[in-house]
């Protein structure tokens, strides 16, 4: 009789964790549709009437209506065209992300130009990060109940969400990459390398935030997977295949440098800072320089993560950005700090010469334990660990951590439930919670100025794609432009026809998009326009109240006479203050350019900040 009731305790005991899982896994289903329901009712509110899209310079690529080539979706850059000042940096956005050029095709299979629909996508990967969150936690790491519900409600909250993530088409990229991202690492834990794999694969292809995890799980396969080293070994090797098979594709793209960078061949521009030290007189100087720049890096660096540091938005007021970036900074100093502390006490408590062995006895007990859920916990620290490499590698902001958010606040919860330290806890608590607070203060700007800031730059992206529409012929000049983006000609001609020709003569700085929604707006600006002959007109601006005139994309401008030509002009301008990006305090910034060519039907459009339009300005 005793091995009966033994085996109907366990077949009550399977029956129980199946019934158990069947619970969570219906959880995780009703977080995901809660918050894809959440995000739906932001979207008619709040984005969809006021919804208009201009970055004609990736979608022509990348939607059916415009018939690019199917090819060019997986061995061409999504953004198939040159920066608007070609002529002054090699900083090109041409990026192989086939699967971004795909997701945009599917949702433009579905709704065509109706381009405030492809936000559905990103609202379905937003909501799918805080089921997965959920079930991770509360299934794979056995997280207390309300503590996995705490953690979804912080993936809905996380700061990767803020910024144009809600509001834009065009940054689709950030929460596709996080959810393939957050599904392999599902997946991984589960033991369902094959679908990780999958997974992986598709993240890797959307974004480069992605190829970090690559390596990651490349090397946890190898550590902790239940398999023969042979075996091991070249499962490792596989989760490295996708990484590769992306570089390759760059290589094909942009040759041997598209290996660690998208460049396309065009003259470098050095930023002043470098200029500096390549005009010192000795070779100590540019050294030290040198070194003090490689310093200040990466203290820069280890000071925007793991907390994430939002440095400027035109979409949030600069009081509220500077709260959190305080609050931000004081933690990353204590986290570091205590980082240090840690490491510094475990050699100090340990033999040095043991370290190497105690670490492989480590993840040998680990990989033999048979306790899936102890080994998902150094798993998770592990893919973490992959994300947030990329972060600290490039100081990146919030966005690029969409999927990496997850994954810290699943560290946190880690540490709050296992560690017995009690400072680790309470810092863990405060990562938590900061974070936290800093997500629903975007989310309560966003619902409020958030949603003026874009209706109002709707409006003017609408006037000034109605302004190109109309024009009669003749080349159009934008002067300190707001709306043009990443577009060029090319990119307007395959949008508009062949008979459109528009050249971008300068840019506004980002701390120009003020538009409050009460009282006149605090940029001043005037533009005036004067013939000098029918081949040669003047353009002088002058703009109060921001940081004035540049050049998108351009990190600094050539010393001497600053000259381009571009689509048959050529411009020469005079900038005072000279530097780019200029000073946002101080008087007012003034610019001058000579723009020579068959001008004899030109027309000079600017932004209205008032009336959140853009005008013609007459040529006298």
């Amino acid at each position: 009789m005793q091995p009966k009731r033994e085996e109907d305790t366990l077949l009550a005991t399977r029956a129980g964790v199946k019934l158990v899982s069947r619970r969570n896994l219906t959880l995780a289903l009703v977080w995901f549709l809660g918050t894809f329901a959440s995000l739906f009712v932001f979207w008619v509110l709040k984005v969809r009437p006021y919804y208009v899209e201009s970055a004609f310079a990736e979608l022509v690529n990348t939607t059916h209506m415009y018939h690019p080539p199917l090819v060019n979706l997986f061995f061409g850059p999504v953004n198939r065209y040159s920066v608007s000042y070609a002529e002054w940096t090699s900083l090109s956005r041409d990026l192989i992300r086939p699967v971004v050029a795909l997701d945009y095709y599917f949702w433009s299979l579905l709704f065509g130009a109706d381009f405030s629909a492809y936000l559905m996508g990103s609202y379905l990967c937003m909501a799918g990060l805080c089921g997965i969150t959920f079930y991770i936690a509360v299934e794979l790491l056995e997280f207390p109940f309300a503590l996995s519900n705490m953690l979804a409600a912080l993936v809905f909250l996380s700061p990767a969400n803020g910024e144009q993530e809600r509001f834009s088409v065009t940054f689709a990229p950030d929460p596709l990459a996080a959810f393939w991202i957050l599904a392999a690492s599902m997946f991984f834990l589960r033991r369902n390398y094959l679908l990780a794999w999958l997974f992986l694969a598709a993240a890797v292809g959307t974004k480069e935030t992605a190829w970090p995890f690559s390596i990651g799980m490349a090397i946890l396969f190898f550590c902790f997977a239940d398999r023969s080293r042979l075996r091991r070994f070249a499962g490792g090797l596989a989760y490295l295949l996708p990484l590769a098979a992306m570089l390759c594709l760059r290589v094909q793209a942009f040759g041997l440098q598209g290996v660690v960078k998208s460049d396309r061949a065009a003259s470098t521009i050095h930023s002043s800072s470098v200029l500096a030290v390549h005009s010192g007189n000795t070779l100590s100087h540019a050294t030290t320089a040198l070194s003090l720049s490689s310093l200040m890096a990466i203290s820069g660096r280890l000071l925007s993560w793991p907390f994430g540091v939002m440095l400027d938005s035109f979409q949030y007021e600069p009081r509220l950005l500077r709260i959190f970036y305080r609050v931000a900074i004081m933690f990353n100093i204590t986290f570091w700090l205590a980082v240090v502390i840690t490491g510094l006490l475990f050699i100090i408590c340990s033999h040095g010469s043991l370290h190497l062995q105690t670490l492989r006895m480590s993840i040998r007990r680990i990989r033999l334990s048979g306790d899936r859920c102890y080994a998902n916990r150094f798993s998770i620290l592990g893919l973490a660990l992959s994300g947030l490499a990329f972060l600290l590698r490039f100081a990146s902001p919030p966005r690029y951590a969409a999927g990496t958010y997850p994954l810290l606040f699943l560290c946190a919860a880690l540490v709050i439930t296992f560690s017995t330290i009690r400072w680790q806890r309470v810092l863990a608590w405060i990562f938590l919670a900061g974070v936290g607070s800093n997500g629903l203060a975007l989310w309560a700007s966003d619902m409020t100025h958030g949603t003026y800031v874009y209706r109002s730059m709707g409006q003017l992206e609408q006037s000034f794609l109605s302004k190109i529409k109309s024009n009669p012929g003749g080349p159009i000049f934008l002067v300190d432009d707001v709306a043009g983006g990443e577009n060029n000609t090319e990119s307007f001609r395959r949008a508009f026809g062949l008979g459109v020709e528009v050249i971008r003569v300068n840019d506004l700085a980002t701390s120009c998009f003020q538009m409050p929604a009460s009282g006149p707006p605090p940029v001043k600006l005037a533009v005036q326009a004067v013939r000098k002959s029918l081949n040669e007109f003047v353009v002088h601006s002058v703009i109060e109240g921001c940081g004035g005139h540049q050049f998108f994309e351009v990190p600094g401008l050539p010393e001497g006479t600053i000259q381009r030509r571009s689509e048959g002009y050529r411009f020469t301008y005079t900038l005072n203050p000279r530097a780019n990006a200029q000073p946002t305090a101080g008087p007012s910034r003034q610019m001058t350019v000579k723009i020579e060519g068959p001008v004899t039907n030109a027309v000079v459009l600017m932004p209205d900040f008032v009336h959140h339009l853009y005008v013609s300005i007459p040529i006298e």
